[in-house]
């Protein structure tokens, strides 16, 4: 299992690092600093995005050398917690390696006097147009998908038995993640355009074509987080399949990146289809950004482009909504953590009274009384193998909802490494389900095999 999940941490620094070198140069830009056409090839800014692809490189190494230390034994227990620093890390190493050669393209282009000439722009604000509205796609579209987001929180509530394997607490999740993709098509159809020109005709233009092209973007995001949710519900309460919650993120990530080319292959045939324009949110301005972030408080965007365009969007801490999103997105994050790393301290415990054995695990609580267990049992040789549909899966532990071969459904609560379980069959009002537990050593796990033969034969 540590190789799974040092694969994934791989292919994340490996994302990053193709991230970061293929979004060099976006149009005039290199590293979000504009050049005139003629200077954006110079060797001295070469120079700078070698130097700045050789930064990303280490940091990719580095880091994946370091993560080798999850396969010591001694630091398994705080597993989640490392692979969570080596992400920052990986983020932070990213940032300084991107800001370090930015300022180093601001400074030779000061130094070279290759700063592009202001010219006049023009802005189109089709809130004032007479055109209102007519260029974008309904927003009763998103408005329709973020009602069908409650779905699922309708159907836990009729079905109460489902919440065994969704929460009704995180069914809320998929139409806040709604609202948000509602907020983004506003911000995404009220985006202005900036021409350096002077015909305003050909602004208008430009805007209405963009502000179609965004607004289906928006709609077309906030679809396919719609079509996850519902097949990520349906898959784990319904259908039970792994398989099929995978086909959710597919679907998922083919829409979005699918949505992310279309949208940046438009815009630059626009682009190029009218002289001197640029599709650009706003000029660039070096003092309004700090630390990474946005700040502008007379900026009326709440979401505005990266300085790297192709990169995406980030939030503008100027406004107060800007605020409260970026509070409300860290204390999300928080709480993530805060399960993650609880869950991987503190793990789970058995209880076993007279009548009853508790297993005790944050959200995946299950009590069996005595007359439910049908049989117990040691088996060693390691797990079957399976899959986890609604549980938590770290580095040492495991425990919640899995499904494993030849026993279909079942209830774990193990440490990973050990080799032997104990499997209680139960029988309930829902049928046979399996129920597996260990110990933190071969030698607990025989002793508490034991202890449940004795409580079922009620010694």
């Amino acid at each position: 299992m540590i190789w799974t999940f040092l694969i994934i941490l791989w292919i994340l620094f490996l994302t990053m690092f193709f991230v970061g070198v293929l979004s060099v140069r976006q149009g005039t830009q290199v590293l979000g600093v504009r050049f005139l056409p003629e200077h954006r090839y110079a060797p001295e800014i070469k120079a700078v995005v070698r130097r700045f692809a050789i930064g990303m490189a280490a940091v990719f190494v580095v880091l994946a050398a370091v993560s080798l230390i999850l396969r010591l034994p001694a630091v398994r227990a705080y597993g989640e917690i490392l692979m969570f620093l080596l992400v920052v890390a990986d983020l932070a190493g990213s940032w300084l390696c991107f800001s370090a050669s930015q300022k180093a393209l601001l400074r030779l282009r000061k130094e070279k006097g290759w700063t592009p000439p202001v010219k006049t722009d023009v802005t189109v604000d089709l809130s004032v147009s007479r055109e209102k509205g007519k260029s974008a796609v309904p927003s009763v579209f998103v408005w329709v998908f973020f009602i069908l987001s409650f779905i699922p929180v309708g159907v836990l509530l009729w079905k109460p038995e489902f919440q065994e394997y969704m929460p009704f607490g995180f069914s809320f999740i998929g139409p806040l993640c709604q609202l948000l993709f509602t907020g983004v098509y506003y911000q995404m159809k009220r985006l202005p355009v900036r021409l350096t020109s002077d015909d305003t005709a050909l602004a208008q233009m430009l805007a209405r074509r963009t502000e179609r092209v965004q607004s289906v973007s928006a709609t077309v995001i906030a679809l396919a987080g719609l079509l996850f949710w519902l097949g990520f519900f349906v898959s784990n309460c319904v259908l039970r399949s792994v398989a099929g919650g995978i086909a959710s993120v597919v679907v998922l990530l083919a829409i979005l990146l699918g949505c992310a080319f279309w949208q940046q292959k438009t815009l630059h045939k626009l682009e190029d289809s009218v002289a001197e324009v640029t599709a650009e949110a706003a000029p660039e301005r070096d003092s309004k950004w700090k630390w990474g972030c946005y700040y502008d408080p007379a900026d009326p965007r709440i979401f505005v482009p990266k300085r790297v365009a192709s990169m995406g969007w980030t939030i503008n801490l100027g406004r107060p909504a800007g605020k409260a999103i970026f509070a409300g997105i860290w204390v999300l994050i928080a709480a993530i953590l805060l399960f993650a790393f609880g869950s991987g301290l503190k793990g789970y415990e058995v209880h076993v009274t007279p009548d009853a054995a508790v297993f005790d695990a944050a959200m995946y609580d299950k009590t069996v009384t005595r007359d439910e267990v049908q049989n117990v049992e040691l088996i060693s040789g390691g797990l079957p193998s399976g899959v986890r549909t609604n549980g938590y899966g770290g580095l040492e532990k495991s425990f919640g909802h899995f499904c494993l071969d030849g026993y279909g459904d079942c209830m774990l609560y193990v440490y990973n490494d050990v080799p032997c379980a104990v499997v209680l069959t139960v029988s309930d009002t829902d049928g046979v389900s399996y129920v597996f537990v260990n110990e933190e050593s071969t030698e607990k796990t025989e002793a508490l095999y034991k202890t449940l033969l004795a409580w079922q034969a009620g010694e």
